[in-house]
């Protein structure tokens, strides 16, 4: 008797620990899965220059040089700018913007963190619903779905949705499980249904689903009326809002939105694609696990169905009657019941003998493949898809703060034609410090007929001693870029490719000067200008030559030599080059410096004849008795 309760001890720490470790079991695999939608989404986060909506949720949070805002701040410019964005998600980047920076990189983190949470959460609302099997195929067709993955690194809030979409069902499904729920579940109902309305006003489809299953399919009783008097107390603290929810579809459905009504996605597009991304492209394997689906019965299930086909189906009558549906993501809200379905699918296939590996891993399989192909998610995204790398667009930004004069003109041609209005928030965002003057080609006014765009291209240019070109050769380029280099040949010199990015070219032009106003001059009619100082990078000397030449200079005659002298007067680094033959020329040229000692170095001209080796003689002040002029003193750290 005495070694009973030992005996007894021992049983129960057995079970505990098989209990513990089936448990681990169970949600083990989500580690892996989250570790690779992790990876699918952050390996993004730095990829793209921001876009134009991005602009925008960057600058009603207040971040960067927009803010900082405080939270009042970021209420009243959304009601007074943009009523049609809801304010939720705003106001958690401000937090987080205020917490983490406002990097590109951070402030796409959000997305992505919420993103995280929306999987795992997927699991628990499956698990609590349905079974292990059906929570694992549901996180799995989520956190593996292209199309959710593609807003893992968008800043944008549309992971949000997702989220209280699936916690405001999960909160339902507790608060109806007891007869008397705690105030916790409650108040988290609430809450729950309340973010949905203020995350975006296409998500309230959810809690209206809700609404609709609630009405049809529960019993009428005491505990039917809580429910009523929760959702009720939820539409209370959107009330505040609520105007401006309003004054958002007044304006969606004025004369003036007439260009966004015409975008609006027709319903039979928006489904079939709203299945195909969402499958990432697998919709014959979506098809099979749902119609595998609807053998599951009871009521989780009938929940499920009802928050899909009704949230769809009343998405598109709310689009009939204020059409502001012009893309498929405006849908998210709907995408963790289409991922519950296949859940669900996978566990009626798994009653009949089949292994959820075997589905689940064509699905991963197609979800990885079109997750990391840049081309797959342009129907969800605005514009055609062409964006401009982050590193392209910051790289052009180091190379102007590093050479601009104030100046200065440059141009972009970064986008195709017909979508500059979506990209001219981002240069400002990118070029908000700038000191020169830019544009897109597209933006400057005029018409080709009559030398029209011409003139006005002229007119923004105005004498300047610069101009920038970046152009991505992959965009169509519309008629403005050619007339624009008309502009720029008569009175601009090519100076070369400054940076060549794998998606973008930036060049530069620099003005033409008469040999009169050269900086130094040869005899023969020879003029030399030091269009910039000299810059010293990664052991290279850049310099930056004009050249100007007299008619009377013969062709194939003469070379510049560029000589780079100690302190001691020594030879340290030499270039020498042909003179081209135009009247004038811009020379951008390379001193390798790598391996010279620190101190002080004198950089000196000279003109030859490359067949006898005869020097021009120099005819200003600088010259030296060997005929070379000194055009800069360097020195090297």
């Amino acid at each position: 008797m005495s070694l009973q309760p030992a005996a007894q001890l021992t049983t129960q720490a057995r079970i505990r620990l098989g209990a513990k470790q089936q448990g681990m079991r169970r949600w083990g695999f989500l580690i892996p899965l989250l570790l690779l939608s992790f990876w699918l989404g952050a390996r993004a986060l730095n990829e793209q220059a921001i876009w134009y909506d991005e602009y925008w949720s960057l600058h009603y949070a207040g971040g960067a040089f927009n803010g900082p805002l405080s939270p009042v701040d970021v209420l009243n410019g959304l009601a007074e700018n943009d009523p049609w964005q809801a304010p939720g998600f705003f106001l958690l980047l401000n937090a987080w913007g205020a917490l983490a920076g406002w990097s590109v990189f951070a402030s796409r983190a959000l997305a992505l963190f919420i993103g995280l949470l929306s999987i795992a959460f997927m699991y628990r609302l499956g698990h609590d619903l349905f079974s292990q099997t059906a929570a694992v195929g549901a996180a799995v067709a989520l956190g593996t779905s292209a199309f959710f993955i593609a807003y893992l690194h968008e800043l944008r809030g549309y992971t949000l949705i997702a989220l209280f979409s699936m916690l405001s069902v999960w909160a339902y499904w507790r608060v109806m499980r007891v007869e008397r729920p705690s105030f916790g579940r409650q108040a988290l109902f609430v809450i729950a249904v309340a973010g949905l309305l203020y995350t975006h006003y296409f998500a309230a489809v959810t809690a209206a689903a809700l609404a609709l299953y609630h009405l049809l399919f529960v019993r009428k009783n005491r505990h039917w009326w809580r429910v009523v008097v929760l959702m009720g107390l939820a539409g209370v603290l959107f009330l505040p809002w609520a105007r401006v929810m309003l004054s958002a579809v007044s304006i969606a459905t004025s004369a003036e939105a007439v260009t966004r009504q015409a975008a609006t996605l027709d319903p039979a597009f928006a489904t079939t694609q709203l299945l195909y991304l969402f499958s990432s492209g697998s919709l014959a394997l979506f098809g099979l696990v749902g119609v595998f689906a609807l053998r599951a019965q009871g009521r989780p299930a009938r929940l499920v169905w009802v928050w899909a086909l009704n949230g769809l189906a009343l998405t598109l009558m709310i689009n009939t009657r204020v059409p502001v549906l012009i893309h498929v993501r405006y849908l998210m809200m709907i995408v963790p019941a289409l991922a519950l379905l296949v859940g669900l699918g996978v566990d009626q296939f798994a009653r009949v003998g089949v292994r959820p590996i075997y589905l689940l891993s064509f699905w991963v399989i197609a979800g990885v493949w079109n997750g990391v192909d840049p081309n797959f998610m342009p129907l969800a995204l605005n514009g055609d898809g062409t964006r401009i790398l982050q590193s392209s667009m910051t790289a052009i930004v180091a190379t102007l703060h590093q050479h601009e004069n104030p100046d200065d003109a440059a141009v972009f041609h970064i986008v195709p034609p017909g979508n500059e209005w979506w990209i001219t928030p981002m240069l400002d965002y990118y070029m908000h410090d700038a000191r020169l003057r830019y544009r897109q080609f597209e933006d400057i006014p005029g018409l080709q007929p009559d030398d029209d765009y011409l003139r006005q291209a002229r007119s923004f240019i105005d004498d300047a001693p610069f101009v920038w070109t970046a152009i991505m050769p992959a965009v169509p380029s519309p008629y403005q870029v050619s007339e624009f280099q008309r502009v720029l040949e008569p009175e601009y010199a090519d100076c070369g490719v400054v940076l060549a990015a794998p998606d973008i070219t930036l060049t530069r032009y620099a003005r033409k000067t008469a040999l009169d106003t050269a900086d130094l001059h040869f005899g023969g009619g020879v003029g030399l200008s030091l269009l910039e100082a000299p810059q010293q990078q990664d052991g290279q000397l850049s310099i930056l030559l004009g050249i100007a030449l007299a008619p009377t200079v013969p062709a194939d005659t003469f070379s510049l030599g560029l000589h780079l002298d100690g302190a001691d007067g020594n030879l340290a680094a030499q270039h020498d080059l042909g003179l081209p033959d135009a009247p004038f020329s811009c020379l951008s040229l390379r001193l390798d410096m790598s391996g010279l000692p620190a101190g002080d170095y004198g950089l000196k001209a000279l003109v030859y004849n490359w067949q006898t080796g005869e020097r021009l003689p120099v005819i200003t002040d600088s010259a030296e008795s060997d005929n070379r002029a000194a055009l800069s003193l360097i020195h090297l750290e």
